[in-house]
């Protein structure tokens, strides 16, 4: 995009934004036209849907959502120019904004901090190390609060138990081989099980109902994309008993959610051997790039 003034000069304009309809998303951190350092950036922001159900990305990478706040951990090197979030509503509406940067090559670089889980239902216990490094003199704060949870010689091995739902995120700091001083950061999700619970039975039942009404199509909305044609072949093969096999479908029940898996259960009672049984069939909701979950598998 170019803006041109009334002597027909021309300066580009490096920050963008685009909305459909309500969606709209907007970076707040870092500024536009800031200087960072190569390697894991903290990027945050704020995404507003009007309500819809919306996932956010930040350059291709998954943001951790809460309300309209969202956080992402992306990679940056000397040829990173821009970050670009992306918001994707459910319905199919896009937003983005772009903003400049400028990777340093004399600023020390980002550490990486890995966490593990980074994702998962409260209560969430989590554990810490440094890959690559050997730190000397570590200090953590784990919830992001600004106080202290941890101070010893090394962080591997050591784990955190968040217990209330919420983007958290950790920050260590320690003294390298060379003797320098390094601040490493990461984010932790932490899903409240009850909203989420809910969120996803919505999801299946939204699933079940239009095969009740055998719209196969509307059914498909509600898988990933990449498993939409298989389902499809399947979903049409059965076409003729298709509402009859959704009406006898159970209630789902949760088992975990990890990252960016939730795994749930579903019990159906079958003739086999001449007996009526009770089998148990697993359902998998995967999160994609858009940031949107979906199911993947049943």
């Amino acid at each position: 995009m170019k803006a041109r003034d009334q002597a027909g000069n021309e300066s580009t304009v490096i920050s963008r934004s685009f909305a459909v309809s309500t969606l709209q998303v907007t970076i707040t951190s870092p500024s536009d036209g800031a200087t960072v350092p190569a390697g894991p950036l903290l990027v945050q922001g704020t995404v507003e849907s009007g309500g819809a159900e919306v996932g956010v990305a930040v350059n291709g990478v998954p943001a951790a959502l809460q309300g309209s706040a969202f956080s992402a951990l992306v990679s940056v090197g000397p040829d990173t120019g821009a970050l670009t979030a992306s918001a994707t509503a459910v319905a199919g509406a896009t937003a983005m904004q772009s903003i400049a940067i400028t990777v340093s090559s004399t600023a020390a670089p980002a550490s990486d901090l890995l966490v593990t889980p980074q994702a998962g239902l409260a209560p969430l216990t989590v554990s810490f190390s440094l890959p690559a490094r050997a730190p000397v003199g570590v200090v953590a704060d784990f919830n992001g609060d600004g106080a202290i949870d941890f101070t010893g010689a090394m962080l591997d091995g050591q784990s955190f138990t968040y217990i209330q739902p919420g983007i958290y995120l950790p920050t260590v700091t320690f003294t390298d081989d060379h003797g320098g001083r390094v601040t490493a950061s990461t984010i932790v999700q932490v899903y409240d099980r009850a909203s989420l619970d809910v969120f996803f039975k919505a999801k299946w039942n939204g699933m079940k109902t239009a095969l009740m009404n055998t719209d196969i199509e509307a059914a498909l909305t509600h898988f990933n994309h990449t498993q939409q044609d298989r389902y499809r072949t399947v979903f049409n093969m059965l076409t003729a008993q298709i509402a009859q096999l959704a009406r006898n479908m159970q209630d789902i029940e949760q088992v975990y959610v990890v990252e960016s898996v939730a795994k749930y259960r579903i019990r159906r009672v079958q003739l086999y051997g001449g007996q009526l049984l009770t089998f148990t069939y697993y359902i998998y909701f995967t999160q994609d790039t858009s940031g949107l979950w979906s199911i993947e598998s049943f």
